[in-house]
């Protein structure tokens, strides 16, 4: 006998399995498709780590395509957390070569699933170390480390730049979108266990290196600079100094540098253009271009002054040395402020604000630096006639370095205030010129009349005035002196026994080549401008006039490709170099004694020292009486010479 089955059951079976099977497509429908962007990217998070590649940031040059800045290649360590089986071993491990405590480092690990940092941009030696732990889930990749060549010399003007390698001061922050070219992007592959990761073959986006930078600056000039600034600082004890060189045609900064003693961190700001100060006497030059360029007084014409002291609305006007009669241009070269208080009178209050506005005192110069004060001058109504008085002397007011030396090169170049900069050219990966900066003029502030004058002061102030402590017959130099009380912004008034001692000048007087200040801040002892920071311009200047070559290149739009100079350099260092002026670099080491310079001018002395490349001082002037080490000794290249000179 035959057994059927009921033909309700099996349509039941069908029913029901056809049921289970639409609900399983349509599920797949849903995850495959409706919300299959979702889980794949689930599953992408799963399995794949997006990292990013730093670009090779743009290196920096001087004028003379001295490396500055570069980049070195090191390791950086992250861990996966979720692949760490023992987060307190590996804090452990990395607090020591770390400066996050174990603690820290526990925390991150559980904070972050999937990446999290243990150490940057580690040395070779710390590489080697970690490496030799062989922990699990913990990797490696390259970054980039910025490293300065030269920093001693030039961190006021260079800056620095972060852990990521974005700027945070100087040039470095001013041109970083310029430096720090476009980041990458790469994927790294995990297995289905997330115990280990490969990096692909090709990256997700390609990484674009940063362009690179060719200064105004001529690193001997900073170096000579930050030298003798250095020395007069320590031996004055002062608490700082502050020198600018520039070419006066063009506005170009050759030097820039600021020295404070025991000051070895990094350099958060530019104190040679962020620092406001009281000129004193240096700011006397605005009242003589406004005398002469509105008619008011010519070189001859006689002022009484008051035998050292002048009433003023019932307050007293004091010159250091008494004089009665003085001419024009002798006010200017004895630097009499009674003589120039009155002279000040005449040219009126809204005529002595113009001239210090054409000038550029009261404005930012434009310079291509962060952190730029634009110092501050009273307005002409709020000017009574004794405040006229100290304004026209260079009380009352501040400005910085870099207005006082832009305010004398406009003197020194026929009238023209420039715009100063410090970058010449932007240079692309291979070498080429892709943007250059040149001279711009700002205004005409003066006429070339008034200019002829005023230098015909200025040089007569170092020949017979209060800066003929540096004449020299060598050296043609035309400046001023200055003295300025240091005012106390806490209780009013001026604090005792602080000056800002000063010089500012250019040379040579007939054709200006070079324009500079030197600002000593608080020296001890001794605080005239003239005793502290003349003998300083001086120094430089005769080491200046002792470069062999000509120090101010030009930087053509049809350079050549200079693509070794973009590789990284072993170490990033200059190798097979004696190091002189401090840590400047001159070239490879030749065996050769000391020179006999005796009887020498300082000029013969300094030339000769400076074509066989040894760092020397002068003391003193006019001829070489003594030197050491003695000649024919062997040269040490750790070693200044001292030259000692007398006058006949």
């Amino acid at each position: 006998m035959t057994y059927k089955a009921p033909q309700g059951r099996f349509y039941f079976v069908i029913i029901v399995g056809l049921l289970v099977w639409s609900v399983l497509i349509l599920r797949l429908l849903q995850i495959q498709v409706v919300e299959g962007s979702t889980y794949r990217e689930i599953a992408t998070r799963q399995h794949q780590l997006c990292l990013k590649i730093s670009p090779q940031r743009g290196a920096i040059y001087d004028r003379n395509f001295q490396l500055l800045a570069c980049n070195l290649s090191t390791e950086s360590f992250f861990a996966i957390p979720e692949s760490i089986s023992s987060p307190s071993l590996v804090a452990e491990k990395f607090s020591s070569v770390s400066s996050s405590s174990p603690q820290e480092l526990v925390e991150n690990l559980k904070r972050y699933r999937n990446f999290a940092w243990l150490k940057r941009k580690a040395d070779r030696e710390q590489s080697k170390l970690i490496a030799s732990w062989k922990l699990h889930g913990v990797y490696s990749k390259k970054e980039n480390k910025r490293v300065y060549l030269f920093e001693d010399l030039t961190k006021e003007v260079l800056g620095f730049t972060d852990i990521d390698n974005n700027g945070s001061a100087g040039i470095e922050y001013q041109y970083n979108q310029v430096l720090q070219g476009k980041t990458g992007k790469i994927l790294v592959n995990r297995d289905a266990l997330k115990k280990s990761f490969t990096l692909k073959s090709q990256p997700l986006v390609k990484s674009e290196n940063g362009n690179s930078l060719v200064l105004t600056l001529d690193l001997r000039i900073q170096a000579i600079v930050k030298e003798e600034l250095g020395s007069a600082v320590e031996s004055t004890q002062a608490e700082g100094g502050t020198s600018i060189w520039m070419d006066p045609a063009s506005g170009e900064i050759l030097a820039m540098a600021y020295y404070s003693r025991g000051d070895t961190g990094l350099c958060t700001k530019n104190k040679a253009i962020s620092d406001n100060f009281e000129p004193g006497s240096t700011f006397k030059i605005v009242t003589a271009v406004a005398a002469l360029e509105e008619k008011i007084k010519d070189p001859d014409d006689s002022i009484y002054a008051e035998d050292g002291e002048y009433m003023l609305n019932n307050r007293i006007v004091h010159d250091v040395h008494k004089y009665k009669w003085l001419t024009f241009r002798q006010s200017i070269v004895y630097s009499s402020n009674i003589a120039v208080s009155k002279i000040a009178q005449e040219v009126g209050k809204k005529r002595l604000y113009k001239y210090a506005r054409n000038l550029g005192f009261g404005l930012k110069t434009g310079i291509d630096l962060p952190g730029e004060s634009k110092g501050f001058l009273l307005l002409p109504k709020r000017c009574s006639d004794y405040v006229l008085a100290t304004f026209a002397i260079g009380q009352g007011l501040s400005l910085n370095s870099l207005q006082l030396v832009n305010a004398y090169a406009a003197v020194a170049n026929g009238g023209n205030l420039m715009k100063p900069y410090l970058v010449k050219a932007i240079l692309n990966d291979e070498g080429d010129t892709v943007k250059e900066f040149h001279p711009q003029k700002i205004r005409q502030a003066i006429s070339l009349q008034t200019c002829k004058v005023m230098n015909d002061f200025l040089r007569a102030v170092v020949d017979s005035g209060t800066g003929n402590t540096i004449k020299e017959q060598d050296l043609d130099i035309a400046g001023k002196t200055g003295t300025a009380q240091k005012p106390d912004l806490d209780a009013g008034g001026y604090k005792k026994g602080h000056f800002v001692a000063s010089f500012i000048g250019y040379f040579p007087a007939s054709q200006p080549k070079y324009v500079g200040v030197v600002c000593i801040d608080s020296p001890k002892r001794k605080h005239f401008g003239s005793e502290v920071a003349a003998p300083v311009f001086k120094n430089i200047a005769q080491r200046l006039a002792a470069l062999q070559d000509q120090p101010l290149l030009s930087v053509s739009v049809n350079l050549p490709k200079r693509n070794s100079v973009f590789k990284t350099p072993a170490a990033c260092a200059p190798k097979n170099t004696y190091r002189t002026n401090k840590g400047l670099p001159y070239g490879p080491i030749e065996p050769n004694t000391i020179p006999n310079v005796l009887g020498m001018t300082v000029r013969q002395a300094t030339k000769l020292f400076s074509e066989k490349r040894i760092s020397f001082r002068i003391k003193g002037n006019g001829i070489v009486r003594n030197q050491t080490p003695a000649p024919g000794s062997q040269i040490d290249p750790d070693q200044v010479c001292v030259l000692y000179c007398q006058t006949d």
